[in-house]
């Protein structure tokens, strides 16, 4: 086959995976051959006989499972393709061609890369419902002993997702009929939520769904009811968790309640519900009433509740309300906001700015406020764009014209776009994971914009983010040994150590400290310490507890003077669980000699349960030797370190901690 031919089919396929029709019947019109060039260009295109003829007239037995150059196998093409996706005799041919493909030995379990996901990757599972949009061939893809923890998939990549994502009931009924993993179930539901389909949130509660689940889009990291406030969901989706055991007194990052944010949007309704089941007025501050006026859009209202609370403290996620009053098209909300002296540079979790909202709702006025205010005309959001980037794509005239009045300026040195953009961005990333610090500076150096860059996937992470080895594509996610001589050539290129990402829906944790300290994988390096010392050597923000970590260990690693420990502080008792954590027996030697008590928990873990889990006997032996407990239960599951030994799979240990426990 000639390289044309070959890219001919290869434009074939990839026409007929992103579900483009025209393009597809204009390539066949052309040359009708191509259609039968390859079984993977007929499982793409949907061609049900072609497929059983080559099966049948074959005599290489393992054609069905053959992969294309670019590895998948023909199974992926034939459930990943979103030609015909949803009409029924394509969905029929599909089903057809499946399982004739697994009848000759396909692996259900296929799958491929791609980049529209948290995680990159895609099953034959999942395509079946997102691409082909068929219960049927999902039904028929376990059936064939597909798994239904959906291989490395995770959160909005999973085949749950997809099937809330496009309200099909059929398929979330085939999903939650079988062994879907729980968190899959339990993720699902503030999606859900988004619709307000009271049938596929109770389908999903049914399943065991936590009614306090804290990953919602809008929640500030609150609960399902939380979500419902700030959706302003319908009486029946909030009764729905309330009778699943929702906690009314649940709070968000911030300290809110449910209540809280039900009085900020007026949903009076809701308000009402929360009371009844338990909510008090205790709950509600002068600030969450001052946030309530302004978003009705009552100037006096919010300047009588100003006047009789005197000063209020607004908390961290306060001023990402200015985004989603402009989402909400409330920009008198907006301004009173603004006015009212809210941070004007303040993103919302996935990284829209108060500027770029306002610019993308052509709103001159509350454009013009926030830049008197204060807003960087230069910063950027997500998608890496700056609020001129977004006015140049619209050609607003006007806007630009606002915007250079206030500093923008076009940039004079043309960056790449679209593909090339991406290319390079990948590569580089590539180069990070990798570990191939003169691939990687060979390109700064060619193209210093890609240190501020962000990937174009769901995640929006930048090249320092990817250190953090967590919440990204599965393939990704690894720590090389010199990872800290990666990370200071990022950080001396200009990298942010603070800028956050959309991981995990964004919020604080979604820096590269908090991505770096939540990773099993720089740990089991035994990286996580040096590479956050590295990163707090340039600026990176640290709690009190980690910034205590990183000071004994740049005493030990430049024979600095010892801090001194005060063992009644949180900050000295969170320190020790994280020494614990990231197995420095040294360093929780020091804070254990301090006096720091072995037994005091964060978030209601000890430290022995830590090293429970993590199957360090050496740490479990020494935190005895200082007077753990073993009794001790956790406060969420209520396991002792027995039990967290048994989880981490570590049964030896377990047995040995059951027994001291005992008294044996």
């Amino acid at each position: 086959m000639t390289s044309k031919e070959e890219t001919a089919i290869s434009d074939l396929i990839d026409a007929a995976m992103r579900g483009d029709r025209d393009r597809v019947d204009m390539l066949l019109d052309g040359d009708p051959t191509l259609g039968q060039s390859s079984i993977h260009a007929m499982a793409a295109i949907g061609d049900e006989a072609a497929v059983r003829r080559l099966l049948e007239d074959s005599r290489d037995a393992g054609i069905a499972t053959e992969p294309r150059s670019s590895g998948y196998a023909p199974l992926v093409y034939a459930c990943c393709a979103r030609l015909g996706a949803g009409a029924s005799d394509m969905v029929h041919a599909r089903v057809a061609i499946a399982a004739v493909l697994l009848d000759a030995g396909a692996d259900p379990d296929a799958g491929m890369r791609e980049s529209e996901s948290l995680r990159g990757y895609r099953t034959a599972l999942g395509g079946a419902i997102d691409c082909v949009r068929s219960a049927d061939l999902a039904a028929l893809l376990l059936e064939r002993g597909g798994d239904p923890a959906d291989g490395p998939t995770l959160y909005e990549g999973t085949a749950l997702w997809a099937a809330v994502g496009h309200r099909d009931h059929a398929a979330l009924r085939v999903l939650l009929g079988v062994e879907t993993p729980h968190w899959q179930i339990c993720h699902a539901l503030p999606h859900a939520m988004s619709f307000c389909d009271v049938t596929m949130i109770d389908a999903l509660l049914g399943a065991g769904a936590d009614p306090d689940w804290q990953m919602g889009p809008r929640s500030f990291q609150g609960t399902c009811l939380h979500e419902a406030a700030h959706l302003g969901s319908s009486p029946g989706v909030v009764a729905s968790l309330l009778a699943h055991g929702a906690r009314v007194d649940a709070v968000d990052r911030d300290g809110r309640t449910p209540l809280a944010i039900a009085v900020r949007w007026s949903r009076t309704e809701l308000v009402r519900m929360f009371r009844e089941h338990g909510a008090t007025e205790a709950e509600v501050r002068p600030v969450d009433r001052w946030f309530a006026a302004c978003l009705r859009e009552d100037a006096d209202a919010a300047q009588r509740v100003r006047d009789e609370a005197g000063a209020f403290v607004v908390s961290p996620s306060d001023a990402a309300w200015i985004v989603r009053a402009i989402r909400e098209q409330r920009f008198l909300a907006a301004r009173l906001l603004v006015e009212g002296g809210l941070p004007v540079d303040v993103a919302d979790d996935d990284g829209t700015l108060p500027l770029h909202a306002a610019v993308e709702a052509r709103q001159l006025d509350l454009v013009e406020r926030l830049l008197v205010a204060g807003a960087d005309v230069d910063a950027r959001d997500f998608e890496d764009r700056t609020a001129l980037d977004i006015a140049i794509a619209r050609s607003d005239g006007v806007v630009i014209a606002l915007l250079e009045k206030h500093g923008a300026r076009v940039p004079t040195v043309e960056l790449p776009t679209g593909a090339s953009k991406f290319a390079l961005f990948e590569a580089a990333a590539d180069h990070v994971v990798e570990g191939d610090l003169d691939g990687l500076c060979a390109m700064l150096a060619k193209d210093p914009w890609l240190v501020h860059a962000r990937s174009p996937r769901t995640h929006r992470v930048t090249l320092l983010h990817y250190l953090g080895a967590n919440g990204v594509e599965t393939e990704r996610q690894k720590t090389p040994p010199n990872a800290v001589a990666m990370c200071e050539s990022l950080l001396g290129a200009g990298a942010d150590p603070n800028t956050r990402s959309y991981t995990y829906r964004g919020g604080p944790g979604s820096t590269t400290i908090g991505l770096l300290t939540s990773s099993s994988h720089p740990r089991e390096a035994g990286l996580t310490l040096p590479l956050v010392a590295a990163l707090a050597r340039h600026g990176a923000e640290l709690d009190a507890g980690w910034s205590l970590l990183v000071a004994l260990h740049e005493s030990a690693r430049s024979g600095m003077e010892v801090p001194a420990i005060d063992p009644e502080t949180t900050e000295a008792q969170h320190a020790l669980i994280e020494a614990v954590r990231h197995r420095d027996v040294a360093i929780a030697l020091r804070i254990l000699d301090a006096g720091v008590d072995v037994n005091a928990a964060a978030d209601g873990v000890t430290s022995l349960h830590h090293a429970a889990i993590d199957g360090h006997a050496a740490m479990v032996d020494l935190l005895l030797a200082r007077g753990a407990d073993p009794t001790l239960r956790d406060s969420k599951y209520r396991g002792t370190a027995s039990g967290w030994a048994r989880a981490g799979g570590h049964l030896e240990l377990a047995r040995r901690l059951a027994d001291i426990a005992n008294g044996i």
